[in-house]
């Protein structure tokens, strides 16, 4: 068990890194989708629910934002789903807060999977893990009392997570099985080619093959190599820490230079705050025993708000400072009257108001960002909101007289039911995995079963077994009752680059991306559009619309910088009239 606990533990301030960028991620996820909520998500949009659960939904896709699809209650959900991630995000009631936050998430995924793309099954997957993870131990509200002790958490779950970060990537390589990736190395020329994905750097680089191939070569290499130590970090035992450090920054680069270069939606955004959550005990150490000197916070024993205001500033700056009440010392307590301010004492030197929260950054490992608090607009913005706040503590008071502080309490994550738990669906996400990998020809109903319903189901083929080596766009147009045919959107009948451009800009987001993608491989769905075209196209253009007419075009990447013929791949025109019935689908 020992061999285990040194190899397979997570850091307690790690997990709380992690929850805070993992929460970030949900909500900028849920925002991008708000816009699109009629579109894909309700009875008026391309996949209305009855049309979905009858022809879509499979027997384990549960959702509960099937039950109505009306814009106002599905509306209500995706704010609801807001608040739960913020709560999750500051560790307020974790434990709670991360069930409904994985089952808000499960719902809609399985509401339009259509448009889910790989970063939706790492968030999904790891939602699931993190029900039985004790994330709000630290960097947290729910943590916000707790005393420093052993950081190390280990249990059945922090093996599953490690191991689940090494599936994602060990998979994702052994289905790369092709001579692109290994061999010619030209898997990230093509990736680059799709116009609709390409981003920032990766505008920089295209144009020299030589590094395109470099980057081929090293990223399935860090893939392969990276996953097998992460999943055996035994076999480089005598590295220690220092093994795991460079692998956790070995893939937070790795995930910078996708988001630079790709926008593969919140996939890569994940997985940097996965890999957060790898940091070993020792990098948190190392930091936190920077500073010697020792800093004590006081504040107004007769303040609930102010009590309860230092102990969650102490938790969120991951500081090992003394708390005292002002009226505990005389001098201490004329100071605070006097000032009417909290009090940061450090040796015997006093810091007040802004300049004391300052003091505390300092001290704490974002001590980097110090020099923010220094520049003269952020000190006097800083001190006016300080001031502001001290002189209604009463009223702030109000606010926050049912937020609660209590000794944080992680036994449940090591009770037994959790490990037995955690250590079956390891094993089944470890057989579903398996049979993923080509030429294995391997089965089992039971995990297939049993990971589908729990909704950790996954298939890690982003560019696998190559990247699509197809530029893909749509058009679309809308004739009205009085003959005249609009464009929507502008999209014009310019020559097919001006074309794919213009596409570009509209479309986006990754779920309409990745609509447009399905699009291509599923013409069946078009006409599911060319409805939705019929019933809003007169909110777009102020008239009746009697036909619309969606194709989907496609261009092939070849080597060389160069493209193939153009081709119509999807070209299905509908009579609006023929909606009094659903025969046409």
């Amino acid at each position: 068990m020992r061999f285990f606990r040194n190899n397979y533990y997570l850091d307690l301030r790690s997990l709380g890194v992690f929850r805070f960028f993992l929460g970030l991620c949900v909500i900028f996820d849920l925002l991008d989708r708000l816009v699109d909520i009629p579109i894909f998500y309700t009875q008026d949009g391309i996949y209305p629910a009855h049309i979905w659960t009858e022809y879509f939904a499979q027997g384990w896709n549960y959702s509960f934002h099937t039950l109505f699809d009306s814009y106002p209650f599905v509306l209500g959900l995706f704010l609801i789903h807001i608040l739960i991630s913020l709560f999750f995000t500051f560790g307020i009631r974790t434990k709670i807060s991360s069930i409904l936050l994985f089952l808000f998430t499960a719902s809609m995924h399985n509401r339009n999977w259509v448009i889910n793309s790989g970063g939706d099954d790492v968030l999904r997957v790891i939602l699931f893990i993190c029900m039985f993870l004790p994330l709000g131990a630290c960097f947290s509200v729910d943590g916000a009392k707790r005393k420093t002790g052993d950081y190390k958490f280990f249990s059945a779950f922090s093996v599953f997570y490690i191991l689940q970060l090494g599936f994602i990537y060990y998979f994702s390589s052994i289905q790369k099985n092709h001579p692109i990736w290994y061999q010619d190395f030209d898997a990230i020329y093509y990736a680059l080619s799709l116009d609709i994905f390409r981003y920032y750097i990766g505008e920089l680089i295209y144009p020299y093959p030589s590094v395109l191939k470099f980057l081929t070569g090293i990223s399935i290499y860090i893939e392969w190599l990276g996953s097998v130590l992460v999943l055996f970090p035994f076999l480089l035992w005598f590295l220690r820490w220092y093994l795991r450090l460079f692998l956790c920054l070995i893939f937070l680069g790795f995930q910078v230079g996708i988001i630079t270069t790709l926008d593969v939606g919140t996939f890569s955004f994940t997985l940097f705050a996965c890999w957060l959550a790898y940091l070993p005990c020792e990098f948190w150490d190392r930091i936190l025993s920077r500073s010697k000197e020792k800093v004590t916070i006081f504040y107004d024993g007769e303040c609930g708000f102010c009590r309860k205001g230092v102990y969650i500033l102490r938790s969120f700056l991951f500081l090992d400072s003394d708390i005292k009440q002002a009226q505990s010392e005389e001098e201490i307590l004329e100071l605070m009257n006097e000032k009417n301010s909290w009090i940061v004492q450090s040796g015997s030197d006093s810091f007040l108001e802004f300049d004391a929260f300052s003091k505390l950054l300092s001290h704490s490992p974002f001590c980097f960002l110090t020099f923010l608090t220094n520049l003269k607009l952020i000190r006097f913005c800083g001190t006016k909101l300080y001031r502001l706040v001290s002189h209604n503590r009463k009223k702030v008071s109000k606010i926050t007289k049912y937020l609660t502080l209590k000794d944080y309490n992680h036994s449940f994550y090591h009770h037994i039911v959790t490990t037995v738990i955690g250590a079956f669906m390891l094993v089944m996400v470890l057989l579903w995995n398996l049979q993923t990998v080509p030429k294995l020809d391997f089965v089992n109903s039971t995990a297939s079963s049993v990971v589908r319903h729990s909704q950790v189901f996954q298939n890690w083929n982003m560019f696998a077994p190559f990247p699509l080596m197809y530029n893909v766009w749509m058009n679309f147009k809308l004739h009205d009752e009085d003959g005249t045919i609009h464009d929507f959107n502008h999209l014009g009948d310019g020559d097919e680059k001006t074309q794919q451009l213009k596409f570009i800009e509209w479309s986006n987001n990754k779920q309409w991306k990745k609509f447009v993608l399905i699009l291509f491989e599923k013409g069946r769905d078009l006409n599911l559009f060319n409805r939705f075209l019929c019933l809003n196209g007169e909110k777009l253009t102020g008239k009746k619309i009697v036909k619309v007419h969606a194709y989907v075009m496609s261009q092939k990447t070849l080597l060389d910088y160069k493209k193939d013929e153009v081709s119509m791949h999807s070209h299905i025109p509908m009579v609006c009239s023929e909606l009094t019935s659903w025969s046409w689908w």
